[in-house]
């Protein structure tokens, strides 16, 4: 006697198709919220190392600041070391000396300079210690400008010249073109603020703080002896990471 072979009906195929189609779903939206969260995580992980940057690159800056004096930079006197306000408002460096830039550098460089006004331009200084490997003849002294301009800050250097050598400079002194660099440090900012502690400040309380240096009060003739600050407090609002704040304290020099 023959046994008779039952197959699948039409609704149990459905449902099976049903089911993994499911599950094939469910697996696909995983593997997507993965990606998504990878990217987030290695999105984090590039602006907290920007910033990271930032603050190194601005502390070293402020712990070999140099005490104003007179130097001649884009035919003006720079008579204070430090000068500073609160901000109002590709590549990630622009200028690798004249030798080795090319003519779209140069072109790149020269929009930039052109589409910052003073406006962006939130922290000035003259800075020291600028390493010399090959112990050339030339100043240790450069110039920055540290810029917030379309949501990036951007710090320009320049190399002050050895005026020291006059007329007769000897055959390897090393000269500058009259442009600043350019370095893009921080992007994604949504917002920056920065105040200054002047020297001798017995707290840090928020009176003792200035949003403007050189304060007020030594612009419109008051006294002040020490024409830098003790400290220098940077809030920095980022996108995805929300406000950092970050103290620094000023090696004074002579």
């Amino acid at each position: 006697m023959s046994r008779r072979v039952r197959g699948f009906t039409l609704v149990e195929v459905l449902i099976a198709i049903f089911i993994a189609a499911i599950i094939a779903t469910l697996a696909v939206q995983s593997l997507s919220s993965a990606t998504t969260a990878m990217e987030r995580g290695k999105n984090l992980s590039d602006q907290l190392a920007e910033l990271d940057r930032f603050f190194l690159v601005l502390e070293q800056d402020l712990r070999t600041v140099r005490i104003g004096r007179d130097f001649n930079f884009q035919s003006e006197a720079v008579s204070q070391s430090l000068s500073g306000a609160t901000a109002t408002a590709d590549d990630t460096f622009l200028g690798y000396g004249e030798a080795f830039e090319t003519q779209d550098i140069k072109q790149q460089r020269k929009n930039l300079l052109a589409d910052i006004d003073t406006d962006h331009r939130f922290l000035q200084l003259v800075r020291g210690d600028w390493v010399n490997f090959g112990v050339r003849p030339r100043s240790d002294l450069q110039h920055v400008t540290y810029a917030w301009h379309k949501g990036a800050i951007w710090r320009f250097f320049r190399p002050i010249d050895n005026e020291v050598f006059g007329d007769n400079p000897p055959s390897d002194a090393v000269f500058y073109e009259d442009v600043s660099l350019a370095r893009r440090l921080v992007t994604q900012v949504d917002n920056l603020q920065m105040r200054y502690l002047a020297a001798g400040s017995a707290s840090a309380n928020d009176s003792s703080w200035s949003e403007t240096w050189p304060p007020a009060a030594s612009r419109s003739g008051g006294s002040n002896a020490n024409p830098l600050p003790q400290a220098v407090e940077v809030v920095i609002e980022l996108q995805n990471v929300g406000e950092v704040r970050r103290v620094m304290l000023l090696g004074i020099e002579n």
